[in-house]
């Protein structure tokens, strides 16, 4: 049986590489007929930081930091799981990579 991906092209999604990476990023094209690789812009890995207190905080880099490139090209085979990005994160990844900051809601005042 075929099982169709619900993944699609311009979707958020996080990735869990074979080597344990967690990858975010917007997907721009898919595996088809002709390619066995996912095309992902702007990808970024979780990376786990430290500050001189000793607090571990969670942060997004870039993928391949010697690269200018946006669109980067991933093996399905080195890629264990798919799923979309998590709401929570989505406006952080785009805040990152886009520059722009959303604003949030604010209370009604009466």
């Amino acid at each position: 049986m075929l099982i169709q991906s619900r993944i699609k092209k311009d979707d958020y999604v996080t990735f869990k590489l074979i080597t344990g990476e967690d990858l975010l990023g917007k997907v721009v094209e898919l595996p088809h007929a002709s390619t066995t690789s996912y095309i992902i812009n702007r990808p970024r890995v979780l990376v786990m930081t430290g500050d001189p207190q000793g607090q571990q905080n969670a942060a997004l880099m870039p993928y391949m930091q010697l690269t200018k490139a946006d669109d980067i090209e991933f093996t399905a085979s080195a890629i264990m799981a798919i799923a979309p990005m998590s709401e929570d994160v989505k406006p952080d990844y785009l805040r990152l990579v886009s520059g722009i900051h959303m604003a949030s809601a604010l209370p009604v005042q009466a």
